[in-house]
């Protein structure tokens, strides 16, 4: 295999002194995950006038042979064996994604009607699975129908840049208006897109993407820590899930003297909901303390909402707020 890769690439030589300019203009982003060539042959000691003149091409005999010799052939096969071994089950994952999103789309066009849903989801895995086509009438069509849908927004806008139409940027902004979790994904995809067109326009997406993920990254910081010192809000669960919350916290009766429900506001967000049930121990408990254990085996419980369980001579703070706003689901 390395070795027809080898045949293949000195068969494309005339083209590699573009390939080589290409890599070697391209400038370092925030997305990017290894070094640029040029900052790589920078770090090996290559002069910069050197940097654009390609290798010449091998007369004799390669490194590998030179220093392996007759070894070269067994110790190929042993590194080609292995790294058969370490991607054949990733790779035979990926072909089974492959099969089951074919026979998806075989489906859903089988059908006699499709509702928007269904249709929009022909759509994106025709766009998954013939990248090489043009998909931008039938989203453009879909969107028409339905100009609220942010997943067909974002579909045409990938659909249009991929076909070098820059009104596709259009098309991502729209889809930010309408859900502002497309932004990263939006952002990428445009600063991607204009990287090699527009440096100033690229950077402003990038900042959008960096802007972003610097807030999520704060919303789940205040989600994931408690404080007794945040804002507390009554509950706004379905009766079917403050039913299944009792049902639950009454299987942990012993040792607890009372517990509440309580909704967090997170300062960030407060659109996300999530909870806290904060537990006052009987005096036994407390004395033995059992807090650790109890707080525990009500974690190992399926709640139905995202919740923190804590103790509240570990919060006092929430208590004068529990007791205003707190739903008991133990008294």
């Amino acid at each position: 295999m390395a070795v027809r890769w080898a045949q293949e690439a000195a068969a494309e030589q005339a083209a590699s002194p573009r390939w080589l300019n290409d890599a070697l203009d391209r400038q370092a982003n925030p997305l990017d995950t290894h070094p640029t060539l040029r900052q790589r042959l920078r770090a090996l000691g290559v002069p910069d006038e050197d940097l654009s003149h390609s290798p010449d091409t091998l007369t004799g005999p390669s490194a590998a042979q030179a220093w392996l010799g007759e070894q070269l052939p067994q110790l190929r096969e042993a590194q080609q064996t292995a790294w058969r071994d370490a991607v054949n089950e990733g790779w035979a994952q990926q072909h089974q994604s492959w099969v089951e999103r074919r026979k998806a789309l075989a489906d859903l066009l089988a059908l006699d009607e499709r509702n928007s849903d269904q249709a929009l989801e022909v759509l994106r895995l025709q766009l998954n699975l013939e990248p090489e086509a043009d998909h931008r009438e039938g989203l453009a069509a879909f969107n028409s129908a339905h100009p609220d849908h942010a997943l067909g927004q974002f579909l045409e806008g990938v659909a249009r840049l991929d076909q070098e139409d820059d009104s596709g940027l259009a098309n991502l902004e729209r889809a930010i208006a309408l859900d502002a979790d497309a932004t990263k994904g939006a952002s990428e995809k445009a600063w991607r897109y204009l990287l090699s067109r527009d440096a100033a326009a690229a950077e402003a997406w990038a900042q959008r993407w960096r802007d972003r993920d610097a807030w999520e990254q704060e919303r789940a910081r205040q989600v994931d820590t408690l404080s007794d010192q945040e804002v507390l809000l009554a509950p706004t669960l379905s009766a079917e899930a403050r039913a299944q919350a009792a049902t639950l916290m009454s299987r942990h009766t012993q040792g607890v003297k009372r517990a509440w429900l309580a909704r967090r506001q997170i300062a960030a967000d407060p659109n996300v909901e999530t909870y806290v049930i904060v537990l006052e121990l009987t005096a036994w408990a407390s004395f033995r303390s059992k807090g650790p254990e109890i707080v525990q085996a009500l974690a190992k419980e399926e709640w139905p909402f995202v919740t923190h369980l804590c103790l509240l001579k570990s919060f006092p703070g929430y208590k004068a707020k529990v007791n205003l706003v707190g739903d008991p689901l133990l008294r």
